[in-house]
């Protein structure tokens, strides 16, 4: 047993601690207790998770002016590995998603973005990075991840003006409604 703990102590010593923060409107990684600025270019940014194999950032460029938000990849030297705008589909019209509320890694190839469509509404886009073709669309609010990343936990949508009887809040898991929730 203690030769398989030698053999692993190196291994655990190199790995260290990785953080991201967003600071300000740049990028700024944390290894091992030191702060290192990735972004230098001065525009607003959100969200920066860390990929699973942690050697990229993904972050939400957002826009000041006429524009769709942009998830900007970067490896941990700060530079650009490839940028991409999802796109909602789901709903008409199909486009764009034009506020981002946060993006998650969805796998190693792979970005979740929440993007808003109105106060009672969101859609939960999984786009592949290399082809920037969506894989999944959901609809509804409060989407969250399974622990192994495999399935989205969310409250389903209520479509405006439904009846009484369909407007109660309800957990999903991707398409499968599994309880209401009572009301809060």
């Amino acid at each position: 047993m203690w030769r398989c703990l030698f053999l692993l102590l190196p291994w655990a010593m190199a790995a260290g601690t990785l953080e991201v923060e967003v600071r300000g409107s740049e990028i700024w990684l944390i290894a091992d207790g030191q702060p290192r600025e990735l972004t230098h270019d001065g525009k607003p940014k959100q969200g920066a998770p860390l990929s699973p194999s942690r050697d990229r950032v993904a972050y939400v460029e957002v826009c000041t002016e006429q524009c769709t938000p942009s998830i900007v990849i970067v490896d941990l030297e700060g530079h650009r590995v490839r940028s991409l705008q999802p796109r909602i589909g789901a709903v008409s019209p199909a486009g764009p998603c034009a506020s981002v509320d946060a993006i998650t890694w969805a796998s190693d190839g792979a970005i979740g973005t929440d993007c808003h469509i109105n106060p009672s509404l969101g859609e939960y886009v999984k786009t592949d990075i290399a082809t920037g073709r969506n894989t999944r669309d959901l609809l509804g609010y409060g989407f969250t991840r399974s622990p192994n990343g495999k399935m989205v936990a969310h409250v389903g949508w209520i479509p405006h003006f439904a009846p009484p009887y369909a407007q109660s809040n309800y957990l999903q898991m991707d398409q499968t409604t599994f309880i209401r929730c009572p009301e809060v």
